[in-house]
């Protein structure tokens, strides 16, 4: 039996055993669903437990492979509002339990949540040991390449869906992509750039490819996208990011997640990879000159070396 007929028969057991928990969850008042695109390694996570700090943001870790494989919950594939209400429940419920890794679950049971001990303690304190927020206004996802791969792969029509629903959002964070490159490479995530044998420049010029496509959608749906760099993370940029998931001001939150976000000291980058880094940014965001500039700061200390 192939691993796809498994999947699938494991995603429909696991939707009928959670089908008595899913009707007891209150969506009722969920303003906003929010999914994570992109590369991985690109400050997903960080982003998803800086989110999980706010007390009307539940937030799902992974699962991708539960959902994707179940029709009934996979709204994006064929879209209904029976099937985006259920994706809702299903989602709320498994993000109250699961485990760490692909099958997902609570973003409180990852790796790098339990790691960071300023998130982990600033959640512990403002919410105690429950994994389910009382009055969830946003559901965010963070499963984000597999969403990004499915979407191009079903011709997901995006155009429709935002038609018919008007709370779907979708978010990507922007690490340093040569940080981002070299960190995929480092960890089975490259597998899902798609390469028969991935090196760090092909990985890199994927990752330019996957902000371009998020621009491209940005600039033909501009309430429905929202993405930040890694370098401009600030109490505006957070500002704007709870007006764009419908979320509540709350000082309390602005503050933790200014405190917790921490990132990694840089790789460093050999001519080769800096080369085609500016090789990607002109054949992929030529059309986006504000963008090139931006992500051009990342080796601006490189370039000056090689000059």
């Amino acid at each position: 039996m192939s691993n796809h007929i498994l999947n699938a028969i494991s995603s429909r057991t696991d939707y009928l055993l959670k089908s008595k928990q899913r009707h007891h969850v209150d969506i009722s008042q969920i303003k906003t669903v929010c999914l994570l695109l992109g590369p991985y390694r690109n400050l997903t996570t960080l982003t998803a437990s800086i989110l999980a700090l706010h007390p009307h943001c539940q937030v799902l870790n992974h699962a991708g492979e539960r959902i994707f494989a179940n029709p009934k919950v996979n709204f994006l594939a064929n879209y209904s509002d029976k099937t985006f209400e259920h994706f809702c429940r299903y989602a709320t419920a498994i993000s109250a339990g699961g485990k760490r890794g692909d099958y997902g679950g609570s973003i409180t049971l990852s790796h790098a949540f339990a790691n960071h001990k300023r998130i982990k303690d600033r959640y512990e304190q403002r919410f105690g040991d429950s994994r389910l927020k009382e009055n969830i206004h946003c559901l965010f996802w963070k499963e984000s390449m597999r969403t990004s791969n499915m979407i191009r792969k079903k011709q997901v029509d995006l155009k429709s869906v935002f038609q018919q629903n008007e709370k779907i959002r979708f978010l990507m964070p922007i690490r340093n992509p040569l940080d981002c490159a070299i960190s995929n490479m480092k960890n089975v995530h490259s597998k899902h750039f798609q390469f028969n044998n991935p090196t760090t420049e092909n990985v890199l010029d994927a990752i330019i490819q996957e902000i371009a496509w998020f621009i491209e959608l940005k600039s033909a749906y501009p309430d429905r996208f929202f993405y930040f760099m890694q370098h401009h993370f600030d109490e505006f940029t957070l500002k704007n990011l709870l007006e764009f998931l419908d979320l509540e001001p709350d000082q309390e939150w602005l503050d933790d997640a200014v405190a917790a976000y921490q990132l990694k000291q840089p790789y460093e980058y050999s001519t080769t990879l800096v080369k085609q880094f500016h090789m990607s940014l002109g054949k992929h965001l030529q059309n986006f000159p504000e963008i090139q500039k931006a992500l051009l700061s990342f080796v601006s200390s490189y370039d000056e070396s090689y000059e």
